[in-house]
């Protein structure tokens, strides 16, 4: 049987007047306020489940941006489902 983990509570305080202090963040900043790894987020993001804009490339190394709307779009529809399995 497989055990079941409880999702992360939606961050409070100070974390998230940070993230609101921000229109976009890149992957690493991202992954550590959600706790979770840069990898996953990537992942988010190819799937399609996290939207995100490129920033860069040509000679430049392309940085992947994510809007602070939409990590909060994000933690919404987790709490959401985890309200929903309760």
């Amino acid at each position: 049987m497989k055990a079941k983990t409880k999702p992360k509570p939606a961050p409070k305080g100070n974390a998230l007047e940070r993230l609101r202090s921000q229109l976009a963040h890149g992957v690493p900043d991202v992954a550590d306020f959600l706790g979770v790894s840069a990898s996953a987020i990537r992942s988010l993001i190819s799937s399609g489940r996290l939207h995100a804009i490129r920033v860069g490339g040509g000679e430049e190394r392309v940085h992947l941006l994510v809007s602070t709307q939409e990590i909060e779009r994000l933690l919404a529809g987790s709490a959401a489902t985890a309200e929903a399995k309760s």
